[in-house]
């Protein structure tokens, strides 16, 4: 046996040893409003490692109730940070990887046809759509707003769809006129599209009418061990995540 094959056989059986040491597959639980920026994020992680991802989205509750329940997810992106915090509380989460990845925007969106400061004040609707507040921290900050506009009491205008997806969903179908839910949507109905949001299309709440939307992330009991999970995690902090992130809407505190 020459000593080039001789290389090339201890390269190979290398390869063969060293890579599954490396490689991990990871389940990763994400709130609605931000799984367009992970399905981006995790396409440019699996390029660039030998790891394999697999998304699941649903309202932050949901989720809760799927992890506390045994679903098998080794990484959640939460619209807020109650629940990875009672995850943690719960030891059922990493208190350390807990980490506020962005800061939500709600937006009063109606497709195609214009909005501003006084749609809302104004009742200048006749059906509004927000997700569940019981379930999705989108929709609890609507309600908020809802009840700082002296609105809290107009509730057979409402339509409610289990997550903020949902709600504008039936924004999009015609099935409410307008829909209070997360700007980074629009920002994804904008890239499939090609059409650039028009600005009356939609008004960006005012922070100070709601709680802030801080969403935070945790890595689980079962992603303490997980590698991808692990690397994923730190991923989504470099530089370059955080400008996919910014490019839906989100504000990303520095540092």
């Amino acid at each position: 046996m020459t000593k080039g094959l001789g290389r090339c056989l201890l390269v190979g059986l290398l390869t063969i040893f060293i890579r599954p040491v490396f490689a991990d597959h990871a389940y990763i639980a994400t709130a609605t409003n931000f799984r367009p920026v992970v399905n981006i994020l995790v396409q440019q992680f699996e390029k660039s490692t030998a790891h394999t991802l697999t998304v699941v989205s649903a309202s932050s509750r949901k989720l809760y109730s799927q992890i506390i329940n045994g679903a098998p997810y080794h990484l959640l992106f939460s619209a807020d940070v109650e629940t990875p915090q009672r995850l943690v509380a719960e030891e059922r989460a990493n208190g350390l990887s807990l980490q506020v990845y962005a800061i939500g925007q709600l937006v009063l969106w109606a497709n195609g046809a214009s909005v501003d400061e006084h749609t809302l004040a104004a009742r200048q609707y006749n059906k509004l759509a927000i997700a569940n507040p019981k379930l999705a921290p989108y929709g609890l900050a609507a309600t908020q707003t809802l009840a700082a506009l002296s609105l809290a009491d107009d509730t057979t205008r409402l339509v409610m769809g289990e997550n903020v997806g949902q709600a504008a969903a039936l924004v999009a179908t015609g099935n409410a006129h307008v829909g209070l839910i997360g700007l980074s949507l629009l920002r994804d109905r904008e890239r499939k599209t090609g059409n650039t949001m028009q600005q009356a299309e939609f008004w960006i709440v005012p922070s100070a009418l709601h709680q802030p939307i801080e969403q935070a992330m945790v890595l689980t009991n079962q992603g303490t061990q997980n590698v991808a999970a692990q690397d994923f995690h730190r991923y989504v902090s470099k530089p370059s995540s955080l400008d996919v992130i910014r490019s839906y809407g989100y504000i990303v505190r520095d540092g």
